[in-house]
Formats: structure tokens, sequence, C-alpha cells
């Protein structure tokens, strides 16, 4: 049996805050369940929320993504829980908030999957006439403590010449190591590999933004 722990996005009514937001995780009080920290994240009755508690229920740590209105377009927020042994939940970490709006509704946050209590994922779904593109954002705490973006996968698909829907590219990049992988895909079948090292600056998730131009190499 796989041991990947899945949650799929859910649309959640939450009651309208009266308290404001605060600004630092060190500073973020403490919730009884997911959909009450999520509360402190936005001041709207209607906030999607996407998490491992459904999929992982007894993991120590809870990672997800809230999404809510913002000022003037929908935003969002990544951030990590962990259960408190007398009950309830408190902040790990947390990134900024970020602009998320795609009038055409094919974008969205689709998956979260923890590998481990310092390991998880997300994946962005954008779907197009020639197929679904795939991004998934890879994060992980150091051994100093600190939350970062340490990864990013994706896939790029196209149409075929009669129509069909193909893979054109995958292409891994690890942002701790430098390392970048690129597979092209000519009719659906593995063709010019390439490998890079490279270099980048420190992406902590407390400034995570999703298609940052600075992931691209």
């Amino acid at each position: 049996m796989s041991t990947r722990r899945l949650a799929r996005r859910r649309l959640i009514a939450l009651a309208v805050l009266g308290a404001g937001l605060r600004a630092g995780a060190a500073e973020a009080p403490g919730a009884s369940s997911v959909e009450a920290y999520a509360r402190t994240l936005f001041r709207d009755a209607e906030v999607q929320l996407l998490s491992t508690d459904e999929g992982a229920p007894t993991r120590r740590r809870v990672f997800g993504v809230a999404l809510g209105p913002g000022e003037g377009s929908r935003q969002g927020r990544v951030f990590v829980l962990e259960r408190l042994p007398g009950g309830g939940l408190r902040e790990l970490a947390r990134s900024q908030a970020f602009d998320f709006a795609d009038a055409s509704g094919r974008t969205d946050f689709e998956i979260v999957e923890a590998q481990s209590d310092r390991r998880f994922s997300l994946q962005i779904n954008s779907r197009s006439a020639c197929g679904v593109h795939v991004t998934v954002y890879r994060f992980a705490q150091l051994e100093a403590g600190t939350w970062v973006l340490a990864g990013m996968d994706t896939r790029t698909p196209t149409c075929g010449r009669n129509g069909e829907l193909e893979l054109a590219a995958t292409r891994s990049t690890n942002f701790l190591t430098g390392q970048h992988i690129e597979q092209a895909y000519r009719n659906d079948k593995p063709a010019k590999r390439t490998v890079k090292q490279l270099a980048f600056p420190p992406f902590p998730l407390a400034g995570f933004e999703p298609f940052d131009s600075r992931h691209n190499p």
C-alpha cells in the first residue's frame, strides 16, 4: 500500500473574524483545528483550504495552503502546523501572503503531500487545450530549523500532430544542491536529457510565491 499522504482541495465556510492577522509565526495564536487556524489568516466567510490534515490525521505536523480574498485579488499562504500533546495546534512557519488569481479558473493548487515531518510538497495544475501543466514545489526543514523551498518539478504537455496529448518535457531543480535536470520528449518518448549545475539564492518558505521567475534557470 502506498505511504503517500494526499489531500484534495475543499471549500470551507468560515466565520468572519473580529481579531486581526498577526504578523509573525512566533506571535501566531494556537488553534483548536486547521480550520480555526485558517480563520487567523483571512477575514472572510469563505476560504479554500488544502492540507494534510485529511490524508495524514495522525502525523505530528500538518502542512497546507489557505486561499482567500485579499486586497483586490485572491491571495494564499502556505503553512506548517504542529499538533500539541494536549490537543490543538501551533504554527511553526508560514509564507507571506501572495496573489493567486486566475480568471479562467484553470490554475489551482491540487495536491499537498507530506513525505515526512520535515518535508512536504504542493502541486499546482494549469489546464490547457493541450493537457495539464504540473508544477510541484518541494519544501524542507533544514537542520537549523529553517523552512525553505528545496526544489521544483514541472511536467509540460503538448499537442501531437494529430491533436493527441503528449508529454513535451519534465524539469527537476534542487535549489539546495543547484542540480537542474531537463528531459525532453518526442512523440511521447524520452529524447534529449540535459543536466546542469547552477547556483540559486536561498528561498525561505516565509518569502514563497508561486511562479517566481527566480525559480527558473
